[in-house]
């Protein structure tokens, strides 16, 4: 991001990592496992990252720059402020920003590409020609907002009063990687930012990608290659070793893919059971130093005490006294609870997930036979609705809408396109004690590559996006927002959805409805594809806090 001379000049030093360590030596805790070593600020080195990645789009700098202009311009002038929000209405904004903070300006330019383009440039044509920004500008601030909203989640999430531990450390670097190899293989105009940052991420984090045997290593001290990251994310339920499935990768085909993060899953398991059994003969020596110690000095110092191994876990155990209780089966039994598995059953995640999981699938010569899981008892929404007087409660309806888009931020993450999200392939648990929506019918899905378009439309007709009709293409994202409204109008009406109908205003959302309730409609149903939110952004409604 564009910064003063100051600040570049006070950046000289940032790659001293101690410079940012200001926790006084005596002061230190040193864990069990510890080996006394200093650890790197993770804030910190994810800020050098995104400094090194700028460096390399210089280029970009200049419409930067502008757009802090106008943000300068609309908090300076009332006149301009009226006619900006003639145009964009009261509740568009583009925040100021602290020029020596990337996250900052990040937020300034996120809200600014948020506005329409066409209309931006109409406002400022006549009084701000300056202020006009071309097609290729904008599409490089849309691509850097894109490329870096990861990174500004992450550092969120180290400021301020956030909570975060030193076990989202792996995770994130690891995730943060994932979509940067993504981005690669799009074709945007910011590869080189992109190859930059993802360069800088490995440099900065190397001892993870090294850890992981994502990396070579290059015979010295690696920052990041500490244990504790590694233990401490395992022995975080929230996390575990689901992380190597989703973003551990050594570029193979997958099977070899597969067997690489068995591997791994069984070295991490194995260094995870030997740092145990260490803390373990710590605390028995411990205990036999106690039990030979002067009385009269033990009344001064009581005995330090240790948790019990993996106590809080202890629900999830129900072994008998004569069963095996070695720190092996513990840590075994521990990563089973957290993932929802039985060693001796089949896998639990049948049933956990909203998508309906697969089971087995069979290759025939000129077919491929696929086993879904098949909810019973259970009804398509469509029925549901039917059986309820054809429209369902603002209530329930929220309750589904959240499941689905739960669902469908689950696929994003898989990378898989669904497609024709519609009442009928959403299934209803009526056994459920409350309701309980899985979505089912992956025929027309596909797995999808961020950032590509389609063409050819595969759904149901009445539910086209407007894009398809004017534009000939549409994109995952956008489409399965528009899909998730279509859902949420044919639960909350009685005539059923048509894209070309509600596009010529035959027919309306309801007046009757709530306010929170007609703007998630109205954000999901805009007739453009660029202004409705993303499902993250649908996370945050009001409908749904």
């Amino acid at each position: 991001m564009p910064q003063s001379d100051d600040s570049e000049s006070e950046e000289e030093h940032l790659d001293d990592e101690h410079l940012w360590e200001d926790i006084n030596s005596q002061e230190d805790t040193e864990l069990p496992w510890s080996s006394g070593a200093r650890l790197s600020c993770f804030a910190h080195s994810l800020q050098l990252v995104v400094n090194d990645g700028m460096k390399e789009v210089k280029a970009i700098s200049h419409t930067i720059a502008k757009t802090s202009r106008f943000t300068t311009l609309l908090h300076s002038s009332s006149q301009f402020k009226d006619k900006f929000e003639a145009t964009f209405g009261t509740n568009r904004t583009s925040p100021a920003a602290n020029t020596t903070r990337w996250n900052s300006i990040f937020k300034q330019v996120q809200a600014f590409t948020a506005l329409d383009h066409k209309a931006l440039n109409e406002m400022c044509s006549k009084d701000h020609e300056e202020l006009v920004f071309s097609a290729r500008e904008w599409n490089h601030l849309k691509e850097l907002s894109a490329v870096l909203a990861p990174f500004s989640e992450v550092t969120d999430l180290t400021e301020g009063e956030k909570s975060v531990t030193i076990s989202m450390v792996v995770p994130t670097v690891l995730d943060l990687n994932t979509h940067l190899l993504k981005m690669e293989d799009t074709r945007m105009q910011c590869q080189s930012l992109v190859r930059a940052l993802q360069q800088s991420l490995v440099k900065r984090f190397s001892g993870i990608f090294l850890k992981t045997s994502m990396a070579k290593d290059s015979g010295r001290e690696e920052p990041f290659n500490h244990n504790v990251y590694f233990l401490a994310t395992m022995l975080d339920p929230q996390f575990g070793l689901s992380w190597v499935d989703l973003d551990v990768t050594n570029g193979g085909n997958s099977t070899s893919v597969k067997k690489f993060r068995d591997e791994l899953k069984k070295t991490l398991t194995e260094t995870l059971i030997l740092e145990v059994e260490k803390m373990m003969d710590m605390k028995e020596d411990t205990c036999s130093e106690v039990v030979n110690v002067d009385p009269a000095a033990a009344s001064d110092s009581p005995p330090n005490k240790y948790p019990r191994l993996l106590s809080r876990y202890k629900a999830y155990k129900k072994h008998s006294s004569d069963q095996d209780s070695s720190i092996h089966t513990q840590i075994r039994t521990y990563f089973d609870a957290i993932r929802g598995l039985d060693h001796n059953t089949t896998s639990r995640s049948v049933g956990m997930s909203a998508p309906v999981s697969l089971l087995d699938w069979y290759e025939r010569r000129r077919e491929l036979i696929i086993v879904m899981e098949r909810p019973v008892p259970a009804e398509d929404l469509l029925k549901y609705i039917e059986r309820n007087g054809g429209t369902l409660k603002e209530d329930e309806a929220k309750i589904i809408l959240k499941q689905l888009l739960d669902a469908a931020m689950h696929l994003q993450r898989e990378s898989i396109f669904h497609r024709d999200i519609k009442t009928e392939n959403i299934l209803i648990e009526t056994g459920s004690e409350f309701t309980r929506l899985r979505l089912i019918d992956f025929g027309m899905s596909c797995m999808d590559k961020y950032g590509t378009s389609y063409s050819d439309f595969y759904g149901t007709a009445l539910h086209v996006p407007p894009e398809l009709l004017f534009q000939f293409t549409y994109s995952a994202e956008p489409t399965t927002v528009w899909q998730l409204g279509v859902v949420l109008f044919d639960v909350l009406h009685k005539r059923a959805f048509s894209s070309v109908m509600f596009l010529i205003r035959k027919i309306r959302i309801s007046y009757r409805l709530s306010e929170d309730c007609r703007d998630l409609l109205k954000r999901c149903l805009n007739m453009f594809p660029e202004e409705r939110p993303t499902l993250k952004e649908l996370q945050r409604h009001p409908c749904f806090t």
